[in-house]
């Protein structure tokens, strides 16, 4: 996981516009403001990003 997309996630985290685990939200908002790293990440590793918003630390 990179520094981009911790800080994409937390970014998404902070307009408090979604519970970040309501996944297809978090997808939506991350679309929204561009963060299409973080879209893909979702989209193709949603344990990874679970687990992340879950225990704050990467599978890596």
């Amino acid at each position: 996981m990179t520094d981009t997309l911790i800080q994409q996630i937390k970014t998404v985290a902070q307009t408090g516009r979604c519970n970040m685990f309501s996944i297809q939200e978090v997808f939506e908002v991350a679309f929204e403001l561009g963060f299409i790293e973080m879209c893909d990440f979702i989209f193709l590793d949603t344990r990874a990003y679970s687990n992340f918003i879950l225990m704050g630390e990467s599978e890596d």
